[in-house]
């Protein structure tokens, strides 16, 4: 911040502007750009004059300047700054104006209208009662006349100054043609040495007035648009501070009410000091809690990444023991489960075998059957081939008794086939009760 401020009023230094400016235009003169005889003759011509233009150029700088800052001050006093009252206000009032005059711009609180405000409202919020305020605010209107006055002391020094350069130049040259008028009388040289010094005299003399003129000039403008601001301030300071407070005479009735707006103005003090003390305090307290929550969880995560370690170690032993009981018990458990399937297996494999051995014995009387039965069928087959033979025969008889008509002979046939048919049939109802009983 207080670089800022430093390169801010280095800124604003005439004497820097002033040598910058007067270095281009000597630049711009030797170089040729400018070339008017008349310039390079008044401002080239004796070193004197350089010292003359140095001087005018640093005051034209802070005419500049000091123009500029009136210009911009002019621009924020069209309108005022807190407004009307229908009725006088307390004294306590002037304490939250000069906060809000704070929250202005750098630009604003260095102008003559800011400055009138505050040296007001702290003289009403100082005394606690807005008697003599307006000899107050006369007295800083000619403060600031005066600070105004004080201001154009360098533009008035070297208003002063140049006009003494030129007639320390105009000394000079005399002295010079004097000098070669007494060397020599009747030369030509002389002659012209002693022109010469005559001319330094009267342009350095001549340059120094008109620059001193042009300076007052520029001087007077500025200076009586300043006059006309500070003019416009006491306008508007009249208008919105006078009556604008409450005035307490100065008698014992006042002295009682300024007795009471001083402990009002000491308990608003109070209250605003144990507020803003509570404020210190809860920052601190909020910084300190946020510090030991750091602490707090910094020291639980150390906390917890030991504990986790030692957990790890603790928990990875008896992990690695109990996995070691539990797989021995497992393959235990495995064995002697296995060891009572593979008894299982092998008994069931046993019934297996047994009931195989079953089987195939069953199988065996069963193809016995088998045979046996295929050997009664095959019987059966040609028993079935005689009926069929004595059904033709009994065919071939009945059709002879029938030729014979003859019933006797084929009853005697019949007979004699039936007894024939029964003698054949002895050996099949053996073979139906072998069948049975299988």
């Amino acid at each position: 911040m207080a670089l800022i401020k430093f390169f801010a009023s280095v800124m604003k230094s005439p004497l820097l502007w002033g040598c910058t400016t007067c270095a281009i235009f000597y630049t711009l003169l030797h170089k040729g750009v400018i070339n008017n005889d008349l310039i390079v003759r008044y401002f080239a011509g004796h070193p004197v004059e350089y010292f003359e233009a140095i001087l005018f150029f640093v005051g034209l700088s802070a005419l500049i300047i000091k123009g500029f800052d009136v210009m911009r001050q002019r621009g924020f006093t069209s309108k005022g700054l807190f407004g009307a009252v229908s009725k006088p206000v307390p004294p306590l009032a002037a304490t939250p104006m000069l906060n809000q005059l704070d929250t202005l711009s750098s630009s604003k609180q260095n102008s003559y209208l800011i400055g009138r405000f505050r040296s007001a409202l702290s003289y009403v919020s100082r005394n606690g009662s807005a008697e003599g305020l307006e000899d107050e605010l006369k007295y800083l209107s000619d403060m600031d006349s005066a600070a105004m006055h004080q201001s154009y002391a360098l533009s008035r020094i070297i208003v002063w100054a140049i006009p003494i350069l030129g007639f320390l130049g105009t000394v000079i040259g005399i002295t010079v043609a004097m000098g070669e008028l007494g060397v020599s009388v009747d030369g030509g040289d002389s002659l012209k040495k002693m022109l010469a010094g005559l001319s330094v005299a009267f342009d350095t003399t001549a340059l120094a007035l008109a620059l001193s003129m042009v300076l007052m000039f520029t001087q007077y403008i500025i200076e009586r648009r300043e006059n006309d601001l500070i003019s416009t301030v006491d306008k508007i300071a009249s208008r919105e501070l006078a009556g604008r407070f409450e005035v307490i005479p100065n008698t014992p009735d006042g002295e009682l009410t300024s007795l009471r707006r001083m402990l009002e103005n000491m308990v608003e003090s109070v209250k605003e000091m144990i507020a803003h003390q509570s404020a210190i305090w809860q920052e601190a307290f909020s910084v300190a809690d946020s510090q030991w929550q750091n602490r707090l969880e910094q020291t639980g995560d150390a906390l917890r990444r030991n504990l986790a370690a030692a957990l790890n170690d603790v928990l990875a032993d008896s992990i690695s023991r109990s996995m070691d009981q539990t797989m021995s018990q497992q393959n235990q458990a495995f064995l002697s489960g296995l060891a009572q399937i593979q008894d299982q297996t092998v008994d069931k494999m046993k019934q297996s075998a047994e009931g195989f051995t079953d089987s195939v014995s069953a199988l065996a009387s069963a193809q016995k059957e088998i045979a046996l039965q295929t050997a009664q069928l095959s019987q059966m087959n040609a028993v079935t081939e005689n009926v069929t033979e004595l059904q033709k025969t009994m065919s071939q008889n009945l059709n002879v008794l029938a030729g014979a008509r003859s019933f006797e002979n084929a009853a005697v046939n019949l007979a004699a086939a039936v007894e024939m048919l029964a003698s054949r049939m002895n050996p099949s109802s053996e073979t139906v009760r072998i069948k049975d009983a299988a």
